[in-house]
C-alpha cells in the first residue's frame, strides 16, 4: 500500500494505517513528522518514506520516523533546499569514545541544493558511528563539499554512488575511508571539481594503510579534475577488486602517489562503458599512467574546455600527434596561451567528424582559425560535417578564418549560427563562391569588429567575376542578420550578384554609419527614395532594428512594406559610458517612419539625450509629414523604454491612436504624463497599459488646456483589461481632470510603490468587472515576474478601484488592506454613488467572508458616511496596527449574526417583553468592533462573528507567515 500527499494543508490521521509501506510527503505535509508525540503508532509497517520539495527550514529534522518505525528501511529526500539534515536519533554514551547515530538501511538524496556535508560535524569530539546505513545514493547536490565532516565511521556501508555534485573536491578523509570495510561498490561520476577521492584534513597524516576489504567494483567516470585516487602516500589494499572503470579522467596521471598498492585479482582497467576497450600494464599505477600518456581519456570526450588541459600544449598543433577527438561535440578555446597562430591544424580537422560547436575567445596569437593547406588534394573532403555553431571573439590578430577557399574541403551545410565579435583585423568573412556551401545558415551576428569592410567579398579572379554576372547569392534559411558597431562596414557584399534571403525576418543594424545599403550599387545611390534596379531581395523581413545614426539604410520598397516591428535605440555597446552617448542630437528623426507604411509595432529604447519627438525629416524634405503621422496613428503596440530626457509624450504626435492595443512606458524619467485627455478618448482598442519607474510622472492622463467644455467629457477605455502602475513615486492620480472614466472590462490592476497617489481620479470612475487590485506580483506571471506574492502594499486610491458604484467588490470572498499608510477611510460617498445620482444608503458585501486591516496608521474607520453596511457572510475580522481607529463605521453594520438576532428578538417579543440576557447576547457587529477598537488600539485583534465579544476580542497579535499567499494564514 502506498500513500502520496502533494501540497495540501496539514492533514491529521484519525486511524492507524497498519498496511501502509510507502509514504511520500510534499511541501507543508512534512510538518507531520515533527508532531511525534501525537502521531505514535501510525504506519507501523512503513518501509519507504519520501520527502519532497522542502524549502522552509534551514535544517530538516525528522528523527521520529527512525525512532518509532523499526521497519523503516529507506529514506529519500528530493528537491530540498535545507542546509543541514538531522534525520538521526542520537544515542550518546558519555562513558564511551563513540557516538552512535541511527540511520535507515537506504538513504537517497536528490537535489539537496544547499547542503555541504551529509554527515555534518555536531558538538561531538568523539568518533561518530553511523549505524545501519548500507546504501547511499547522492545526486545533484551542487553545494556538497564532502561526504562527512569530522571523525565519521561508515562501517556498515555497502553501496556508495555520487553523481553530479559539481562542488565536490574530495569524497572522504583517510580516517573515514578506513571504515569502508563492508563497501562492495563505489561509483563517482560527473563531478567536475573533484581532484582526489581520499584526502586528509591534516597534511601530516600519511603512510597509513587503507584496506577496502570487500570492494569489488570501482567506477570513476567523467571526472575532468581528478588527479589521483589518493592524495597522500597511503598503502592501498583492494583484495577483492575485480572490475574497474576509468572513463574520461584526462588529468589522472597515477592511481596513488606511492607504489604501495595491492590489487591481486584485478587484470584490466576499462576505459569505455560499451566498447571493449581496456588497458593493463601489470599493475594499477602503470596502467593509469599509460592511459594518461596515450591520452585515451580524450578519445571519448564530448565536451572539451581546452584551457583546463595544459598537457595538450605539445600535441594540439602537432600534425603527427596522438590526439584523437572523434567523439568531441563541443569545443571551447578560452585564454589558451599555448595556441600557435592556427587554431585547427589539418591533422586535427580530420578527427572532428562529430564536432557540433566551436567557441574560440581571447587567443591573442591566433591569426587563422582553420589551416586547410594540403587538404583536398589527397581526397580529404567534407570535413566538419556536423558543425552547427561557430563563435569567434576577442581575437585581435585574426586576419582570416580560413587559410584558403574552404569550398569542397569543409562541409558547412549544417552550420546554423555564426557569431563574430571583436576581431579587429578581419576585413571580410566569405567570398561569393562560399555562400553556396552555407545552405543551412539561419543566424549571422557580426559586432564590434573595427576592420570589417564587407561581409561577403566579390570574386577574386576576373573569370569568376565575369561568370558571376547575372547570378545570385542565396541564403535559403537565413532569418536573422545582426550588424553592430562596425565603423568601417560599407556594404554587406560588394559583388554584382543578386543577394536573396527568402527566409529573412529580422535585420538589426546599429552604429554602422558607413553602411548605406546592403550592396555596393545601392550604397552609391544617395537618394532616400525608392531604389531602382535593386539587387537585394528580402521578401519576408518583418522586424527592423536601427540605431539613431542608421536611419539612412536603404531597403527596396518590397522589403520596407513588410516591416511590422521597428525598434530604434542609441546603437551603443553595453560597455559604452551612458553619460557620453554616441548620439548627441535632441530629436529622434521619426519623420523617416513614413517609409514603413504597414508598421504595427514601434519600440524606442535607451535613447538618453533626446528631449522631444517630431515627424519632420532632418534633411528638410517636405511632403511626408502627413504620411508619417498616418503611420504613427495606425500603430498597434508602442513601447517607450529608457528615454531619460524625453519631455513630450509620443502620443502627442497624432490626434488619434484608435488602433493601439498595447502601451508600455518605462523609465522615462522626464515625462510628467503619458497622454492628454483628447487623445486618451481615442484609445478605444487599448487592452494593456503599463507605466513604471517614471520618477517625475504626476498623472497618466493630463487635462486639455483649451476650454471648459473638455473638462467634463467622458473617457471610455472600451477594451482595457490590464492596468499596471509601478514605481511612480510622484504620481498623484491616474487623471487630474474632472472626467468620468469608464473601464467596462477592466479585470486586473497592479499597483506598486506609488506613495503619493491619494485618489484615482478627480471625476467618477466605473469598473464593473474589477474585483480587486493586485499587489506586488501578478498571480499568473503575466509580466514575466516571479510567481509569488511578497509583502503587500496598497496605494491610497484603493477605494475607487475596489469599491465603486457597481459594488463588484461584494463578489470577493476576502478583502485585504495592508500598509495603506495614508488611508483615512476606505469607503466614501463619492465612491458608492451610482453614476452621479442619488447616494444609496446601503452597501452590501455579498460574499465577503474575511476582512483584514493591517498597518493602517491613519485609518479612523471603515466607512465615514452614515450608511448601512451589510456583511451577510462575514466570518472573521482581523485588525492589526490601526492605532487611531476608534469605531468601525459611522453608520449601521449588520452581519449574518445580527439577522438571526433580529428574528429571535421579534419572535420572543410576542411572549415576553423583557429578555435582558438575550438582549446582551445580541450585540451588533458594529458595537462589538467599535468596542474592541477602543479597547485594543494598535494591537492585532481578531474578531469572530460567531462568538461572544468576550471570547473574540483577543489581544493576541497575529503576524502573517513568511510564505503565506492568502489571509487564511493569519
Amino acid at each position: 500500500m502506498m500513500l502520496i500527499v502533494y501540497f495540501c494543508g496539514i492533514f491529521s490521521f484519525v486511524k492507524v494505517i497498519p498496511k501502509l509501506e510507502e509514504l511520500a510527503l510534499s511541501g507543508d505535509q512534512v510538518e507531520i513528522v515533527k508532531h511525534r508525540s501525537s502521531r505514535r503508532g501510525l504506519f507501523p509497517n512503513l518501509k519507504l518514506l519520501t520527502l519532497l520539495s522542502i524549502s522552509k527550514p534551514a535544517s530538516l529534522y525528522c528523527p521520529w520516523f527512525l525512532e518509532q518505525k523499526p521497519n523503516l528501511e529507506e529514506l529519500a529526500l528530493q528537491s530540498c533546499s535545507c542546509e543541514e539534515i538531522l534525520f538521526f536519533e542520537v544515542i550518546d554514551n558519555k562513558e564511551s569514545d563513540t557516538v552512535r547515530i541511527e540511520c535507515p538501511k537506504k538513504l537517497a538524496l536528490n537535489g539537496i541544493s544547499e547542503i555541504e556535508y551529509i554527515f555534518k560535524k555536531g558538538s561531538w569530539s568523539q568518533l561518530v558511528q553511523i549505524q545501519n546505513l548500507q546504501h547511499l545514493n547522492v545526486l545533484k547536490c551542487y553545494s556538497l563539499i564532502g561526504l562527512a565532516q569530522g571523525l565519521v565511521s561508515l562501517n556498515h556501508l555497502k553501496y556508495l554512488e555520487i553523481c553530479e555534485c559539481y562542488n565536490l573536491k574530495s569524497l572522504v578523509t583517510s580516517s573515514t575511508a578506513k571504515s569502508f570495510v563492508q563497501l562492495t561498490s563505489l561509483k563517482i561520476s560527473s563531478c567536475r571539481l573533484i581532484t582526489n577521492i581520499v584526502a586528509d584534513e591534516d597534511e601530516a597524516v600519511c603512510d597509513r594503510e587503507i584496506t577496502f576489504s570487500k570492494l569489488e567494483l570501482l567506477e570513476l567516470n567523467l571526472l575532468p579534475g581528478l588527479e589521483s585516487f589518493c592524495l597522500r602516500n597511503h598503502a592501498l589494499i583492494f583484495p577483492l577488486l575485480k572490475s574497474m572503470f576509468v572513463i574520461q579522467c584526462p588529468k589522472m596521471k597515477t592511481f596513488t602517489p606511492g607504489n604501495s598498492i595491492s590489487t591481486p585479482q584485478l587484470r584490466r582497467v576499462d576505459v569505455h562503458k560499451i566498447e571493449d576497450a581496456w588497458f593493463w600494464e601489470g599493475d594499477l599505477n602503470a596502467t593509469i599512467h599509460k592511459v594518461f600518456t596515450d591520452m585515451v581519456a580524450f578519445h571519448g570526450i564530448e565536451d572539451l574546455l581546452l584551457s583546463e588541459y595544459p598537457m595538450l600544449k605539445g600535441v594540439w598543433s602537432n600534425r603527427q600527434g596522438p590526439l584523437k577527438l572523434s567523439k568531441l561535440k563541443q569545443l571551447q578555446v578560452w585564454n589558451c596561451e599555448f595556441i600557435s597562430s592556427v587554431i585547427f591544424s589539418p591533422t586535427l580537422l580530420q578527427s572532428l567528424n562529430n564536432l557540433e560547436g566551436i567557441r574560440v575567445y581571447n587567443c591573442d596569437s591566433a591569426v587563422q582559425v582553420f589551416d586547410l593547406e594540403g587538404l583536398g588534394i589527397d581526397g580529404h573532403l567534407g570535413l566538419l560535417p556536423c558543425l552547427k555553431e561557430l563563435q569567434l571573439g576577442r581575437l585581435p590578430n585574426l586576419t582570416h578564418i580560413w587559410s584558403k577557399e574552404p569550398h569542397g574541403i569543409l562541409d558547412l551545410k549544417n552550420l546554423i549560427s555564426l557569431t563574430i565579435s571583436e576581431c579587429h583585423s578581419l576585413r571580410n568573412l566569405f567570398t561569393s563562391s562560399m555562400v553556396s556551401g552555407l545552405m543551412g545558415l539561419q543566424e549571422m551576428e557580426i559586432k564590434q569588429c573595427n576592420g570589417i569592410e564587407e561581409i561577403i567579398t566579390k570574386a577574386s579572379s576576373p573569370d569568376e567575376a565575369a561568370a558571376s554576372i547575372g547570378s545570385k547569392i542565396t541564403f535559403p534559411r537565413l532569418n536573422v542578420i545582426v550588424l553592430k558597431y562596425l565603423p568601417n562596414l560599407t556594404c554587406f557584399y560588394s559583388g554584382s550578384e543578386t543577394l536573396e534571403c527568402p527566409s529573412l525576418k529580422r535585420i538589426c543594424k546599429e552604429n554602422c554609419p558607413q553602411m548605406k545599403a546592403f550592396d555596393m550599387i545601392e550604397a552609391s545611390n544617395t537618394s532616400i527614395g525608392n531604389i531602382s534596379n535593386s539587387k537585394i531581395a528580402f521578401p519576408k523581413v518583418e522586424v527592423l532594428q536601427l540605431g539613431l545614426n542608421d536611419w539612412s539604410l536603404h531597403l527596396p520598397e518590397a522589403s520596407r512594406s513588410n516591416i511590422k516591428l521597428l525598434t530604434m535605440n542609441s546603437g551603443l555597446p553595453y560597455s559604452w559610458p551612458r553619460r557620453d552617448p554616441f548620439w548627441r542630437g535632441r530629436n529622434i528623426p521619426l519623420g523617416l517612419i513614413w517609409r514603413f507604411r504597414n508598421l504595427e509595432q514601434l519600440h524606442l529604447e535607451e535613447i538618453y539625450n533626446v528631449e522631444e519627438l517630431n515627424l519632420c525629416e532632418e534633411d528638410g524634405s517636405n511632403g511626408k509629414e502627413e504620411v508619417a503621422r498616418d503611420v504613427v496613428s495606425k500603430l498597434k503596440k508602442l513601447n517607450l523604454f529608457k528615454l531619460s530626457n524625453l519631455r513630450t509624450s509620443f502620443l502627442s504626435l497624432a490626434a488619434s491612436f484608435e488602433n493601439l492595443t498595447v502601451l508600455v512606458v518605462s523609465q522615462c524619467n522626464a515625462l510628467m504624463s503619458v497622454v492628454n485627455s483628447a487623445v486618451a478618448a481615442t484609445l478605444v482598442q487599448l487592452t494593456y497599459l503599463r507605466v513604471e519607474d517614471c520618477c517625475k510622472m504626476t498623472e497618466i492622463i493630463s487635462s486639455d488646456q483649451g476650454g471648459e467644455a473638455n473638462k467634463e467629457k467622458e473617457i471610455v477605455f472600451h477594451q482595457l483589461q490590464i492596468l499596471v502602475l509601478r514605481g511612480l513615486r510622484s504620481l498623484g492620480r491616474f487623471s487630474s481632470g474632472n472626467h468620468t472614466i469608464r473601464f467596462p472590462i477592466l479585470e486586473m490592476v497592479l499597483v506598486e510603490n506609488c506613495p503619493e497617489m491619494e485618489s484615482f481620479s478627480c471625476g467618477l470612475v466605473e469598473t464593473p468587472q474589477l474585483k480587486r487590485v493586485q499587489l506586488e506580483r501578478y498571480e499568473e506571471d503575466y509580466f514575466n515576474y516571479p510567481n509569488q506574492w511578497e509583502k503587500k502594499q496598497w496605494v491610497t486610491y484603493i477605494q475607487y478601484l475596489l469599491i465603486d458604484q457597481n459594488r463588484k467588490v461584494g463578489e470577493d470572498k476576502w478583502f485585504w488592506v495592508d500598509n495603506h499608510t495614508n488611508a483615512k477611510y476606505l469607503c466614501q460617498g463619492e465612491v458608492i454613488a451610482n453614476g452621479g445620482g442619488d447616494i444609496e444608503d446601503e452597501f452590501v458585501f455579498t460574499h465577503l467572508e474575511m476582512l483584514i486591516l493591517y498597518n493602517l496608521p491613519a485609518l479612523t474607520r471603515f466607512c465615514s458616511r452614515n450608511y448601512t453596511i451589510r456583511l451577510p457572510n462575514l466570518e472573521k475580522v482581523v485588525v492589526c496596527e490601526c492605532p487611531v481607529m476608534k469605531i468601525f463605521s459611522s453608520g449601521v453594520v449588520i452581519s449574518k449574526r445580527e439577522k438571526k438576532h433580529e428574528g429571535e428578538e421579534h419572535e420572543e417579543g410576542k411572549g415576553s417583553e423583557e429578555k435582558p440576557e438575550k438582549k446582551a447576547s445580541t450585540q451588533t457587529l458594529e458595537e462589538k468592533v467599535n468596542l474592541f477598537c477602543r479597547q485594543h488600539q494598535s494591537q492585532g485583534t481578531e474578531y469572530d462573528s460567531k462568538e461572544t465579544p468576550d471570547a473574540t476580542l483577543s489581544k493576541k497579535t497575529r503576524e502573517p507567515k513568511s510564505n503565506c499567499h492568502s489571509p487564511n494564514c493569519w
